[in-house]
């Protein structure tokens, strides 16, 4: 009998057999049983093997029980007399686990603080793919889109895979702040999206499409209830931006926009004053006139981090340009 196998195992202190079986056995024997039986002797097997049997646990039980046991796995972990600086990724992964389970019963108090003091930690790439998806669980569930989308990118991009690809560009349509559609487009899942009218809609959105989307107008708003407007109010940003680059002159007037967009003056200038304000244009309005003025335009092929990373190395190589010009004419 598998059982008896298992008690031999114990017996002769074959651990990693012990522990495998003990894995091998989740589906077929009384979760509750085997538990019992590793708990018996878990302080003296090799931390690494019982916290792999510590996960196993997890993924099977209900979620109160699963943190239970995951407290329970890493102070076993932390007190064996095996355990060394060494073990600590695997306590946190645990720990992770642990979060995940905890904003899935709606016990989220403290998991934020949580991947604070995590976020500076360095992460072998199964952590960190866990510690972004924890990211993004979290901050969905408080209905954080900025910050869920954020977790979820990093996750979406460490996986390498489709999986939540259509949440993430979900998200990426309903963020207010994030612009950086090529990004999305050049993700390996990307092409396998599963809602083919979520995928349409996207294409629309980044090239600036309004006429496509009012002719999607019904599937718009099913995906995006409530917030359909909150999104619209963006494409017609993008619209804008496009509009404008077509520019050379660098300026437009505000009735050539509302021409364009179909919409009145008093919308234009609040997508403008939008646009202004996310630093997608920068320029200003000659209310006289009628016409914006624009410096420069930001389509956000980047991320406003990435952007202000960017606009850092351009100043650095200006001022060794300017260094080298003073050289020379001395």
């Amino acid at each position: 009998m598998e059982f008896d196998r298992i008690r031999k195992l114990q017996g002769e202190r074959k651990w990693l057999q012990f522990c495998s079986m003990i894995i091998d056995s989740m589906n077929t024997h009384p979760i509750d049983k085997l538990l019992d039986v590793f708990l018996e002797s878990a302080g003296q097997v090799h931390p690494r093997s019982s916290y792999e049997v510590f996960l196993a646990f997890s993924e099977r039980l209900a979620p109160e029980e699963g943190i239970r046991v995951l407290a329970l796995g890493r102070n076993i972990i932390e007190g064996s007399l095996l355990y060394s600086e060494s073990f600590e990724i695997e306590k946190m992964f645990l720990d992770i686990k642990k979060c995940l389970l905890l904003v899935e019963i709606n016990e989220i108090k403290g998991v934020e603080k949580m991947l604070f003091e995590w976020k500076g930690f360095k992460m072998p790439r199964n952590v960190r793919i866990m510690y972004n998806f924890l990211g993004f669980k979290f901050y969905q569930k408080i209905q954080n889109i900025e910050a869920a989308l954020s977790y979820l990118l990093r996750y979406v991009s460490l996986l390498g895979s489709e999986e939540l690809i259509d949440t993430l560009v979900e998200y990426a349509l309903l963020s207010k702040e994030f612009f950086n559609f090529t990004l999305i487009t050049s993700l390996p899942g990307f092409s396998k999206m599963r809602n083919k009218d979520l995928k349409e809609i996207f294409m629309m959105f980044r090239e600036g499409d309004i006429r496509g989307l009012e002719r999607k107008n019904d599937e718009f708003n099913k995906i995006f209830g409530d917030n359909a407007s909150i999104v619209k109010e963006k494409a017609y940003m993008i619209a804008l931006i496009n509009i404008c680059f077509a520019e050379a002159e660098k300026k437009i007037s505000i009735k050539k926009i509302e021409k364009s967009l179909k919409i009145p003056s008093k919308m234009v200038i609040y997508i403008v004053l939008k646009s202004f304000g996310l630093g997608l244009i920068s320029g200003w309005i000659n209310g006289e006139e009628g016409i914006l003025y624009f410096d420069s335009l930001i389509p956000r092929a980047l991320q406003k981090e990435e952007v202000v990373k960017l606009k850092e190395k351009y100043d650095v190589w200006e001022k060794k340009v300017q260094e080298v010009i003073a050289m020379l004419n001395n």
